[in-house]
């Protein structure tokens, strides 16, 4: 789908259910009901993820959940529905972050972030990752200072304060200043 190959997609998830390969395995089957929405027209697109999440043994394979709740998460966001996208995010990073699949939490977290939530130290990736002067100058920003007035204070030119804060803010999950004092706060 992704690869805008879509009538091969549909006919894979098609040649599947003709194949019945869902009574091979409870792995089989959630694999195939997590593939159908994602080939499906958006008017059966909800239903098929609330089917893919409801397989009987879908938790035995938390990997394909997390997939599965990520993709419905990502499809709800663009389709505006913010808190129910928020829901499926926050259950897809929670299974990646508790199977140590740190790109697929991260992932999520980044479509959390999109989605309007604001990160935390406790959902935030690589928050450890700050170099020893993006704190001081994080707090900074978030107490209002501008890139110049940092500079002034540290030493260091606006245009370095802006390139360290491009660097902060991915690093915490945030896109703008006012997330950086929530962020902060809530370390």
């Amino acid at each position: 789908m992704r690869t805008g190959r879509i009538d091969q997609a549909r006919a894979h998830v098609a040649a599947g259910q003709a194949a019945r390969i869902d009574a091979i395995s409870s792995h089989h089957a959630v694999i195939l009901a997590g593939s159908a929405p994602l080939a499906a027209d958006d008017e059966q697109a909800d239903t098929l993820f609330q089917a893919a999440l409801a397989v009987p043994d879908a938790d035995q394979w938390p990997f394909e959940l997390g997939r599965i709740q990520l993709a419905y998460g990502q499809w709800l966001r663009r389709r505006s529905d913010w808190t129910a996208a928020r829901v499926h995010l926050e259950q897809a990073q929670e299974i990646f972050r508790r199977l140590q699949a740190e790109p697929w939490a991260k992932r999520a977290c980044e479509e959390l972030r999109t989605a309007g939530t604001p990160q935390t130290a406790a959902t935030v990736p690589g928050l450890a990752s700050l170099s020893p002067q993006e704190p001081r100058i994080a707090e900074l920003a978030a107490q209002g200072m501008t890139n110049k007035q940092i500079g002034q204070l540290l030493h260091a030119s606006p245009r370095t304060i802006g390139a360290h804060l491009y660097k902060i803010f991915p690093k915490l999950g945030i896109t703008s200043r006012v997330m950086l004092r929530d962020s902060l706060l809530a370390l």
